[in-house]
């Protein structure tokens, strides 16, 4: 029994305590709106980063141990062990026995979380690497933003025999592990808290953590018989300052009111004055906020708007200088017959130029037609390190990351240019004939390179397809015949 429900439905649950309905509006304003009524950076004490995440099913049996990748927190749900004593994060035990097994030795209890166990960046979960068994759990993995934490109380004398929670902090614990009828209170600044078995349970008085314990920083955790462990993770103290009364409301005083900080190019984090929240959405939302912008004249004296991309400034509109002659305006392109596609802004698409030209260089002084790796350079900018293929489609079915082309385009030709990339709709030229590619293609931009493929060019293609709906890119290798012109763009020297 369960439900369904749409891949991002949790997508604004993450880490903020609060969500939108959309992520095509998360300007500046909203995100300020945003941090002023959460305040705090999480409400869910099992979830503080939330539920939006991979999913991972593992296998541990035979050695087989499961590595947390960098930059992301694992939270663990649903473990089916039959020797939870070898279940271990970085070798720590966290629990005991059979887990999501029936128990026929002790009224048949079955060994179930109540809370995730939270498992942070590069630590290693592993099992028995000779059992008989199967040994598997299920878990989230998640964006990483708490400190994960297994703690193993050691013998007196070894440093380990009490854990201090850092000032400054809070700590979480989800889950305990003890073992023992004498001597066994967990106890908080010697305050008993808790005491005998938990997570093992094929103990008598075996118990689990039903709410979990939040320790404030500067407190001190034991348990003197050093037969134990827990699992929680760290966070700043005013992690959850909003999370209680019922309201989430904020004074007129609050430092939280006005955008404060900045949010981050990718990684969607906004930072204030008081933390920071996770609001997916919100890095490509405010993208061009990230890019400096510029002016460039040519030859001839026309003015291009420029953006500076990481170390690299481009021109962010086509080139339409008379330097060769070689040239062809849009308007003479299309004399043997206009396209069906409606070209609204032609003053917007520069000229068409040979190949003659790029092997010219008709740039501005001080600037060059980009080569595919600069291209390439330019894609993992804007798209926060994702390589773009340099000989074909850059999809998920060619081996790639699938990206929104749609933030490359003008808001004029159905795009978001949150990138202030501004493609306008140029279409392919060649032989006398202006077209837009085949299919059903709708409309599309093509751009030289100075890259060589055998005796012919590669140009970036950047077509959109399916009825306006999807942006795409794609780079191939193009005939430099005379019959065959395409835009330029170009990039500082």
């Amino acid at each position: 029994n369960g439900y369904l429900a749409d891949e991002n439905y949790f997508a604004g649950c993450g880490g903020g305590g609060s969500s939108s309905s959309s992520t095509s509006s998360l300007d500046s304003t909203t995100i300020a709106n945003m941090i002023a009524s959460s305040g705090g950076s999480g409400c869910n004490y099992s979830f503080p980063e939330g539920l939006n995440g991979e999913m991972i099913p593992w296998d541990l049996s035979n050695g087989n141990d499961y590595t947390v990748p960098a930059g992301k927190n694992l939270f663990i749900t649903n473990i089916h062990t039959n020797d939870g004593s070898s279940f271990r994060i970085d070798g720590v035990r966290v629990l005991d026995e059979l887990w999501g097994i029936s128990n026929t030795s002790n009224n048949d209890e079955i060994g179930m979380l109540r809370h995730p166990l939270c498992v942070k960046s590069g630590q290693v979960v592993s099992a028995s690497t000779n059992s008989t068994h199967t040994e598997t759990f299920y878990g989230v993995l998640t964006d990483a933003v708490v400190d994960p934490i297994s703690f193993w109380f050691d013998n007196v004398g070894t440093g380990n025999e009490s854990y201090n929670v850092p000032v400054g902090k809070k700590l979480v614990v989800t889950n305990i592990w003890m073992y023992g009828s004498s001597n066994s209170d967990l106890t908080i600044n010697g305050i008993v808290v808790a005491a005998e078995n938990f997570n093992k349970p094929e103990a008598n008085s075996n118990k689990y953590l039903e709410i979990p314990l939040i320790v404030d920083g500067g407190s001190s955790i034991s348990i003197p018989n050093n037969f134990s462990s827990f699992n929680g993770y760290l966070v700043d103290e005013n992690y959850f300052a909003n999370c209680g009364g019922g309201s989430s409301s904020n004074s007129g005083t609050s430092n939280n009111s006005p955008l404060s900080g900045a949010v981050s190019q990718c990684g969607d984090t906004i930072y204030s004055s008081n933390g920071y929240l996770i609001i997916p959405g919100s890095s490509q939302a405010n993208l061009q906020t990230h890019f400096p912008v510029g002016s460039v004249a040519d030859i001839d004296g026309n003015i291009y708007k420029t953006v500076t991309y990481g170390d690299k400034e481009w021109m962010v509109e086509n080139l339409k200088t008379n330097m060769t002659g070689n040239h062809i305006t849009w308007f003479q392109a299309i004399a043997n017959g206009a396209p069906t596609t409606t070209v609204s802004y032609p003053d917007s698409l520069g000229y068409y130029y040979p190949a003659s030209d790029v092997t010219g260089n008709v740039c501005p002084s001080g600037w060059h037609i980009p080569t595919v790796s600069e291209w390439q350079n330019l894609h993992s900018e804007i798209f926060c390190g994702n390589i773009m293929n340099p000989n074909g489609y850059t999809n998920f079915s060619n081996g790639y990351q699938d990206n929104n082309y749609e933030i490359l385009w003008s808001s004029y030709q159905r795009g978001s240019n949150l990138s202030l990339f501004n493609l306008f709709a140029s279409g392919n030229y060649q032989n006398g004939v202006i077209g837009w590619g085949s299919g059903t293609s709708p409309y599309s931009t093509h751009f030289w390179t100075t890259s060589n493929c055998g005796s012919n060019l590669y140009r970036v293609n950047i077509p959109v397809s399916n009825s306006a709906i999807d942006f795409e890119l794609d780079v191939g290798c193009t005939s430099t015949s005379s019959g065959v012109h395409t835009q330029i763009r170009c990039v500082k020297d």
